[in-house]
């Protein structure tokens, strides 16, 4: 896509200029070359109207290759393609289901995908458009598992979050999550247990880096105090976070490996950390090239920082994998059971946008390693899929992964004390995150076996210079879309970069005839905004705090404290 010509149509059609069609079909498209040269990978493109672009895509082109070369496959072809013309999500369930439940936030952050508390409007959903996307993602095809993730703005302030949640789990979603910027969970310790007994499975905590200077972007004075307080909360009702981090070259990046650290220390809070290379919308939409240049910041970066910031053995030609590799447990648990109502959930998406490295945690002491350190990955996913093609049976089938286990499995290699019985505990752990169709999974999930797997996954979202259209059509992070007007017209499911940066956000926003912000402050009035190194008012140490009784079937919410 041209950066540019996008623009123009979207705010063509706001104005009322141009149809919608106008962005949902080729106009705006050109053509692009993918090359390689001085070993790292380049995007170019030219519009005859706005000249040349350019942007990387690696920094490493043989990390580049290598995600290439072992990518799977696509998922499933989607049976319900949206109308979003060109820009429709082609393949797989997708594997998150985002649900923003309002536009506003407390935070006031130099970078935002959404241009929270600035963009002019408030968009808020009501119950029933909530209840309206969820009822529709529950049967799109292929019928797979998937996590729900409640979004913004920031969440929380929606005063349906609850009621979300439990509506959500009243229809048979468990893998229901929060991304949240903290500060709420931080400011009332009862939420947290409110939400977990509504059915809240994990929490997505934006964190940035472990020390100040690496978060001042985020312009809240205790921002680490508030991330802290805010893990005590969400642990203490029976969850743990996974680390949101956004990374930009020369703001965070050099320390990316702090996090990992502090995950890998906290394991018994921590279940993952995703790391997000910055996306340039929303308010950095306009952003000039040489600060674009200055800040673009790529997966194969991210691996090689995360190397020279360890102290063991991780090496981004071994230890990275495209995320679809993962899906082949999924693809062993469907062909173990092929009855199931659903199918495990597989994110399938494109290499160059998701990888992850597998590391395995001592739950003891905190060290760490590499899988691949003293376990032959690639290979063993190998023999699993060979396992898969040939479905023997589910008992041969289990007997032949076994000994792919123990066949792969370098003992001289591994940590002091791990034993081959405790590879078999890391595969369950493995497939009770691709299968949530066992009794009480939220919680067996969540055990706290001796020997933990700690999954690091990267996702670089698209912005529209680097937009790639066959990026897109197997994006496995979807927006929850409530359609194009109050009837609900339009409702889907649409890709998290078509979105945000390729306009449909403020397309869908003011079509829906979301109200300005001074109209919203006449109404509901103003909520606080922590910005400008402002301090958040928190208390000290958390306090156990009793849940209220939450309740939900399908014509609403009941709570009772």
């Amino acid at each position: 896509m041209c950066p540019k010509c996008v623009v123009e149509i979207r705010d063509s059609i706001v104005r009322g200029k141009a149809d919608i069609e106008a962005l949902t079909e080729n106009l705006g498209t050109i053509r692009a070359e993918i090359v390689e040269e001085a070993d790292t990978v380049v995007l170019r493109k030219i519009c005859e109207r706005h000249g040349p672009f350019e942007d990387t895509l690696a920094s490493d082109a043989q990390f580049f290759w290598r995600m290439e070369n072992l990518f799977p496959g696509a998922d499933l072809p989607r049976k319900q393609v949206q109308s979003y013309g060109i820009h429709s999500v082609k393949y797989g369930r997708g594997s998150y289901l985002i649900v923003d439940l309002t536009t506003r936030c407390n935070m006031k952050c130099d970078t935002c995908f959404m241009d929270a508390n600035q963009i002019g409007h408030v968009y808020e959903a009501t119950f029933e458009e909530i209840k309206a996307v969820l009822d529709n993602a529950a049967n799109v095809e292929p019928k797979r598992e998937f996590n729900v993730l409640f979004s913004g703005g920031e969440p929380t302030l929606s005063p349906h979050f609850l009621e979300a949640v439990a509506y959500a789990k009243s229809i048979g979603l468990d893998r229901i999550h929060v991304a949240t910027n903290g500060i709420t969970f931080a400011e009332d310790p009862r939420l947290a247990f409110d939400a977990r007994a509504a059915g809240l499975h994990g929490v997505y905590l934006q964190c940035d880096g472990m020390s100040d200077d690496k978060n001042a972007h985020r312009r809240v004075g205790n921002y680490l105090d508030v991330k802290r307080l805010a893990l005590e909360h969400i642990c203490a009702a029976g969850m743990s976070v996974t680390l949101q981090v956004t990374v930009a070259r020369g703001l965070n990046n050099d320390g990316v490996g702090e996090i990992v650290q502090f995950a890998a220390k906290n394991i018994d809070k921590v279940f993952g950390v995703v790391f997000q290379p910055v996306m340039f919308t929303g308010r950095d939409e306009q952003i000039a090239d040489e600060r674009r240049y200055e800040l673009r910041y790529t997966l194969s970066e991210l691996a090689t920082d995360l190397q020279a910031q360890s102290k063991t053995d991780w090496k981004p030609m071994r230890d990275w994998f495209p995320m679809a590799c993962y899906g082949i447990f999924s693809t062993y648990l469907d062909m173990l059971d092929p009855s199931r109502g659903r199918g495990s959930i597989s994110a399938s998406g494109h290499p160059d946008s998701q990888i992850f490295s597998a590391l395995v945690v001592n739950r003891d002491t905190g060290d760490w390693v590499p899988v691949g350190s003293f376990f032959n990955v690639e290979s063993f996913l190998n023999d699993v899929e060979a396992v898969v093609s040939n479905a023997r049976g589910p008992v041969l089938s289990k007997a032949q992964v076994a000994l792919a286990i123990i066949r792969n499995f370098d003992s001289t290699m591994a940590p002091a004390g791990l034993r081959v019985r405790d590879l078999f505990t890391l595969l369950e752990q493995c497939t009770l995150r691709s299968n949530c169709q066992v009794d009480d999974w939220s919680s067996a999930v969540y055990k706290r076996d001796q020997w933990r797997m700690l999954i690091i996954g990267a996702s670089w979202f698209q912005d529209l210079f680097n937009y790639e259209l066959h990026n897109l059509e197997m994006s496995t992070a979807l927006v929850a879309d409530p359609g194009l007007d109050k009837t609900g017209k339009g409702l889907g499911e649409v890709s998290f970069s078509f979105k945000n940066a390729g306009g449909w956000r403020q397309l869908s926003e003011r079509l829906r005839q979301a109200p300005s912000l001074s109209q919203w402050h006449s109404t509901h009035g103003r909520h606080a905004i922590y910005a400008n190194d402002q301090l958040v008012p928190i208390q000290g140490v958390p306090q156990k705090a009793a849940a209220s009784e939450v309740h939900c079937d399908k014509e609403g919410i009941k709570v009772a404290n």
